[in-house]
């Protein structure tokens, strides 16, 4: 089984969600530092909506009425007919105009938003690695830099592979806040409460969980939930220090970018699966 690994930049704040403005600033600052592309140095960036289910659904509504059966076929039936998967009625991945365009900042204010680069050799294009150690160039690295905005709180378990670190949904009531985030049922937390209206404080709870790096157990307040946060997807391209057995760390110039840019103190996790 092999080793996926995502890193995750996280608002101290767990509820904080930077305005639009602020996020385009946050871009501009990572391009700048040449962390991510400029617009004219290859393909874009592309965002996705949560809403996609809305935008299938009328196009599946407005799609044209199945032809009457002949009636041969009506009295001897026919095969089932195969169940339209609603995510073939939507392009999930729009592209992301920078600068930002009405769109752009339109995207960035809606209910949910992921905003992707696929960086796949950053040495290569000129860019900066992320990471504090930097990658061999025999081995590039490869990976996916990522913004998320979110209403509600998303939610990512530490470590998989012994179930540890995953927040606890749970609202001072007793309410179970949790729901599965379309498409991919990612799990998500509700920030106000149904039942008695409080509104959810992740830094509350202490997530305990095993480091997949080294080994060690360790306790944090709020773990990896968020309504905004600057995400590493590695997935199997894994940051050299954690190779080395050691704990995966930003660098500096990439977190003082961040950090100046959305005006904020700023925390990072590693999820391993």
């Amino acid at each position: 089984m092999g080793l996926y690994y995502a890193h995750y930049l996280i608002p101290l704040d767990n509820s904080f969600r930077p305005e639009p403005e602020r996020i385009a600033a946050l871009i501009d600052a990572l391009t700048a530092a040449r962390f991510i592309p400029r617009p004219e140095a290859g393909d874009g960036p592309t965002y996705f909506l949560d809403d996609w289910r809305r935008e299938a659904a009328e196009r599946a509504t407005s799609a044209a009425q199945e032809p009457p059966k002949p009636w041969w076929k009506r009295i001897f039936g026919s095969a089932t007919p195969t169940r339209t998967n609603l995510l073939d009625l939507v392009d999930i991945d729009r592209p992301f105009a920078v600068p930002l365009t009405e769109e752009s900042f339109a995207a960035l204010a809606d209910r949910a938003v992921t905003v992707g680069w696929t960086i796949e050799d950053p040495l290569a294009d000129g860019l900066a690695y992320p990471f504090e150690q930097s990658p061999s160039r025999d081995d590039p690295p490869n990976y996916r830099l990522l913004i998320e905005a979110s209403e509600d709180f998303r939610a990512e378990t530490i470590n998989h592979y012994d179930g540890t670190g995953a927040v606890d949904p749970h609202c001072r009531c007793g309410e179970d806040l949790s729901y599965a985030r379309a498409p991919f049922e990612d799990v998500a937390i509700r920030r106000l409460c149904p039942s008695c209206g409080s509104s959810y404080q992740p830094r509350e709870k202490l997530v305990t969980f095993t480091n997949g790096a080294t080994g060690e157990s360790q306790t944090i307040h709020g773990g990896i939930c968020y309504r905004f946060a600057v995400v590493i997807d590695c997935e199997k391209s894994i940051p050299p220090a954690i190779e080395d057995g050691k704990e995966g760390k930003l660098s500096r110039r990439f977190l003082d970018a961040c950090s100046e840019a959305l005006g904020v103190e700023l925390y990072e996790l590693g999820s391993y699966s």
